[in-house]
């Protein structure tokens, strides 16, 4: 696809345009293509960087795979090592380039700042590798830290999601229009995402989250108000006596009278 000189920093560029290529001759015009690991500068022709391999990696690391993305950093490495002189210039170039790409997949991912100040402060150690063992060692530390920070990372931002999602419910339970369609939108949270934090961390759904509410405040108001049943329906969210009943019984094994009664007895 390229049949010009281009200068090195334009590898990348060039790289995502015969990607764009191949997708569009793969739809539309199938046919011979040129091997991604084939794209190299006119002015190094014996520096080859093997940007499919590259991204097979990143997509590992995006996955939180630590055995594959490890597996496809020596696929990585041992592609360059058989293609490229293995010149200390070259050696460099490859880790500049990789070292470029996991950087910009940390701000992707949206680490830490404090984690993405440590690792740019790292540049200067890159360009002092001079073998391919170092590049290995560096690298596979750096993706160790890159996947487990961006568990935790994860771990922490469900954590706010899933306060967020019991503060909503107990602030709306008691409108009987709430569902979860109703949720998503007021939270800004598609549904699938809501129900994957309460079923991930609570083994439940929004759905029975909210069931759960309500019968919650329901048995509050049962045991310590005079409160009629339908009353109580409706204060907690039930559009009527007869589901709130149903509902009731269907989690607590006893109609809301009955309950009634028997806290008033205890």
């Amino acid at each position: 696809f390229y049949d010009v000189p281009f200068e090195l920093h334009s590898l990348h560029y060039a790289y995502r345009q015969t990607r764009a290529m191949q997708d569009y001759r793969d739809l539309y015009d199938p046919g011979e293509l040129l091997c991604f690991s084939d794209i190299h500068d006119a002015a190094y022709p014996d520096y080859h960087y093997a940007y499919d391999r590259e991204d097979a990696l990143r997509n590992c690391v995006r996955a939180g795979s630590l055995g594959d993305a490890l597996y496809a950093l020596d696929a990585l490495i041992e592609a360059f090592g058989r293609q490229s002189h293995l010149s200390q210039a070259n050696i460099l170039l490859f880790n500049v380039n990789l070292y470029t790409s996991m950087m910009r997949l940390t701000y992707e991912q949206n680490l830490p700042v404090a984690f993405i100040s440590r690792y740019s402060d790292q540049a200067s150690v890159v360009q002092r590798i001079r073998a391919l063992e170092q590049t290995r060692a560096f690298f596979e530390k750096m993706i160790r830290e890159i996947i487990e920070t961006t568990a935790l990372s994860r771990q922490s931002r469900q954590d706010r999601r899933l306060e967020e999602i019991h503060e909503y419910i107990e602030n709306n339970y008691a409108r009987e229009e709430l569902s979860l369609e109703l949720a998503s939108r007021e939270m800004n949270i598609s549904g699938t995402s809501i129900n994957q934090i309460l079923r991930a961390r609570e083994d439940t759904t929004f759905t029975q989250q909210l069931v759960k509410t309500r019968i919650a405040r329901a048995c509050e108001l049962l045991k310590n108000t005079d409160m009629k049943v339908q009353e109580i329906a409706l204060a907690v969210g039930y559009s009527g006596a007869n589901y709130f009943v149903r509902s009731f019984k269907a989690a607590m094994g006893v109609t809301p009278g009955k309950y009634k009664e028997g806290n008033c007895d205890s």
